[in-house]
Parts: C-alpha cells; structure tokens; sequence
C-alpha cells in the first residue's frame, strides 16, 4: 500500500489552501477513497504524519486519518507485530487490509518530502507548509 500523489495536480487557493490529488493506493485497481481524489494536502499529510508519529512512538495502538473533503477516512491499529488498515465511509467500514506500516509511512515521508520540495519551488511557503515540514522532522528518525 503507498499514496497516490499527483504533483501536477497542486493548487493553491486565494485563501492560501494548498490542494492536490492524494489516495490511497491498496492495489493495481483499488483506491481509496478514489484514484484522483482532491484534498487539502499540506493540511491533510501533516494530521497523518502526526497520527502516525503516535503508533510510532508507542503513544497509541490505533489513529484515525481523515480525508477532509468528504466523508472518508481510514484507521491504522497495530496488533502485535502487524498492522491493518481499516476503510470508513461516515462511521461505516467498508474495507480492511493488513499492511507494512513501515513501507507505508517511508512512502508517506517521501510524498510529504516532495509535496513541501514543490510548494518552495512554487514559493507557496505558508505556515502549512512550515508545520508539514517540521511534523515530517519528527518521523523521519524512525525510517532511517
């Protein structure tokens, strides 16, 4: 499992919203919760960085991410030495996958990495952006 990211896709509002297409990519076909799905994304990556900083610093055993254009979000619960994801549409799950959570937050890390590389190259610079990169700071010791 790794997002679906589309740089292309970036956008900015003349609120200074930052948006773009992210998904979760479970499958060659299989996205959640569509392939070109288009969502607040500094604001969107930064509240998952943070949830997943939790389960990594043993804070939690499960987080809710939230897509915040909808009514679409996911919980990621460690059990043991696994973890699962679980699908939700308003409360109801509509999906579950065991997934390699390591895998994942690498591949969380690398977008969130790329999404802020982008927002500078576009001087899109904004306190967003700032707390997006300092939350990425705080995760990437556990991926090196």
């Amino acid at each position: 499992m790794n997002l679906n990211f589309d740089k292309e896709s970036l956008d900015i509002s003349s609120k200074k919203v930052i948006t773009g297409v992210i998904a979760l990519k479970i499958k060659n076909d299989f996205y959640f919760p569509e392939k070109n799905w288009n969502d607040s994304i500094v604001v969107l990556l930064n509240s998952w960085i943070q949830n997943l900083e939790q389960i990594l610093s043993n804070q939690t055993s499960e987080v809710l991410c939230n897509f915040f254009d909808g009514p679409f979000s996911f919980m990621i619960i460690k059990k043991d030495d696994r973890h699962e994801i679980k699908f939700f549409l308003n409360k109801k799950i509509i999906g579950t996958h065991n997934i390699n959570f390591d895998e994942f937050g690498k591949n969380m890390a690398a977008i969130c990495q790329e999404v802020i590389k982008e927002t500078k190259f576009r001087n899109w610079n904004n306190d967003d952006v700032n707390k997006l990169e300092y939350s990425l700071e705080k995760i990437l010791p556990y991926f090196l």
